[in-house]
């Protein structure tokens, strides 16, 4: 019997694709989640800042919606389930100040509201980013 004389391994080229493959394919893959989980963290902070922005000028301006800071708290809550994914804010984690003094270096009499909460909950990235606490602000002159 006349078998071909195998060729060595280290001289062996066909899996090599694959091994490469391998490696760049999972670093670009937890590049793309990381990008994919920062937007989705942006866009929290973005949709945060507009429900206390709403919520500032609806306190400043007494409308009856916002009689009072729970009033407030509720709306911001309320608006920020519109911008964010879900009830992602309870009223506990919005903070309302009438009469604030100063703003942004502006002295006056403003209406203040500041909203904190975490990021999310569940990450593509297991623990990259469940440390953090996304925090707005927001102050309206008041009449």
């Amino acid at each position: 019997m006349n078998h071909p004389m195998p060729r060595p391994l280290r001289l062996d080229r066909s899996g090599s694709t694959l091994v490469e493959f391998a490696i760049i394919g999972s670093l670009l893959m937890v590049l793309t989640f990381t990008i994919v989980e920062i937007g989705l963290i942006l866009c929290a902070w973005g949709g945060m800042q507009a429900a206390a922005t709403l919520a500032a000028r609806c306190g400043a301006i007494a409308a009856t919606s916002c009689t009072s800071t729970a009033a407030t708290q509720t709306y911001a809550m309320n608006q920020a389930s519109i911008y964010l994914f879900g009830s992602a804010i309870n009223t506990s984690n919005v903070a309302v100040l009438s009469g604030q003094s100063t703003c942004g270096g502006l002295s006056g009499k403003f209406y203040y509201v500041q909203i904190t909460c975490p990021a999310f909950g569940n990450n593509f990235i297991a623990g990259q980013f469940q440390n953090i606490r996304l925090s707005v602000s927001s102050c309206y002159p008041m009449a």
